[in-house]
């Protein structure tokens, strides 16, 4: 049934870019907007059907996994980017992709999607809009930090009745992602940009982090092979994280941090391409394995610059990674 509304989906589309809309017949209209309202409910999915309306799975009803859902749910205290609404003119109609996974009913306590007027649902989408990661990525990674939080709730828990997630499930998870990214601040003798906080809101700052190291991950290709670079990268957006929710100052420019919204392929194209194109360039210049290996540099050599502190230094001139790094540091 996924399919067969995804392909109706489509064809409407077709239909209205070859026929003018005057020339829709009102049957197709009535017939596309039944299509919006009840495509969510088919939406393709890994193992947790976030996004599905009506009867839900056992698995939604576990304690862990509502848990989990309503932590990173929690979204009432970030700065809200500037976003548009998410409401088609023609049908007054809100995609899917902006429901609501966070509301939740007081009498029984079960979570259920709803309509509403912006696509903030969750801190994953929080970061999406504030860095411009990409919406597969997002839902992958959404998914993934879920299970891992309620699987390691559940192995600690003996009642089988809760609705919070312990906060030392949280603190474990934090401390194991970012074991080698400290490793490498401490190597660096530079501050961790892991503020910590011993405020009630802590929790949440906590799964902030991590969410953003999974979205990193998510989208990195192939320089998951080079794990200083991800940290390098994961040191910067965390620091420009923490100026965007404390409002602070950027210091070049001098203007106040703004929580404005990024394309969906933003953090794809203006950090991970850079470095991409030189990892190809290099991997070209080995001539297929014939060429000596002082002609090329392969991961580990572009990965062994960001143990030296020069890319930490140039960071406040230089957004992220740019190419000229590698040239900079190799010359």
């Amino acid at each position: 049934m996924a399919k067969v509304y995804q392909i109706a989906t489509v064809l409407y589309d077709v239909l209205r870019t070859v026929i003018p809309s005057s020339k829709v017949d009102k049957e197709t209209e009535i017939y596309a907007k039944e299509v919006k309202r009840n495509r969510g409910q088919y939406e393709h999915y890994n193992i947790l059907p976030l996004s599905v309306v009506g009867i839900k799975p056992a698995i939604m009803e576990l304690p862990e996994i509502k848990a989990a859902i309503r932590a990173i749910c929690t979204v009432d205290t970030l700065p809200m980017p500037r976003i548009h609404s998410s409401i088609h003119q023609d049908d007054n109609v809100i995609t899917p992709e902006y429901r609501d996974m966070s509301s939740i009913h007081q009498d029984d306590n079960v979570i259920t999607p709803e309509y509403r007027d912006k696509s903030i649902n969750d801190i994953f989408d929080w970061l999406a809009s504030i860095f411009g990661f990409q919406k597969g990525n997002v839902a992958n990674q959404r998914e993934h930090l879920i299970l891992i939080l309620a699987n390691m709730d559940a192995r600690t828990r003996k009642s089988e009745h809760y609705e919070q997630l312990d906060s030392g499930t949280i603190y474990q998870l934090k401390e194991t992602i970012f074991k080698n990214y400290c490793l490498w601040c401490d190597y660096l003798q530079c501050k961790s940009n892991l503020t910590s906080s011993q405020s009630s809101d802590r929790p949440q700052l906590e799964l902030l982090y991590i969410a953003l190291y999974l979205l990193i991950w998510g989208e990195a290709s192939n320089i998951r092979f080079m794990p200083e670079c991800i940290c390098y990268i994961f040191h910067n957006m965390a620091s420009e994280l923490r100026e965007v929710l404390y409002n602070n100052v950027h210091p070049v420019t001098g203007d106040t941090y703004q929580t404005a919204t990024h394309s969906e392929e933003a953090f794809l194209k203006d950090v991970v391409t850079p470095i991409y194109e030189v990892l190809r360039k290099e991997a070209r210049r080995n001539k297929g394995g014939k060429a000596s290996h002082s002609a090329w540099r392969n991961y580990d050599d572009l990965n062994e610059y960001f143990w030296y502190d020069l890319p930490y230094h140039c960071a406040q001139y230089c957004h992220y990674v740019p190419e000229a790094y590698f040239v900079l540091i190799g010359s």
